[in-house]
């Protein structure tokens, strides 16, 4: 995946399942911009996976509200309570 790549190389793995999990906590739409008939099957999968999908997921089906920002981060509330 071209987003996924570490001075030109691809990340490892356990890279792989960090990087789209800390993704995935922010409660916002999931975008992935690459090619994916080019991406590997364990890729595929992990962004397939419904634990990893289901962290991101809002029961209510809502998009989470920004109620703080600065230059540097955002808080966002969603409104099922979760931060």
């Amino acid at each position: 995946m071209a987003i996924m790549t570490r001075d030109g190389k691809e990340l490892l793995p356990n890279e792989k399942i960090m990087y789209i999990s800390c993704l995935m906590m922010r409660p916002s739409t999931i975008m992935i911009d690459c090619d994916s008939a080019a991406m590997d099957d364990f890729t595929m999968r992990l962004l397939c996976n419904e634990e990893i999908i289901t962290v991101n997921q809002d029961a209510l089906g809502k998009p989470a509200a920004n109620i703080f920002r600065t230059d540097s981060w955002d808080i966002q509330l969603s409104l099922s309570g979760d931060l």
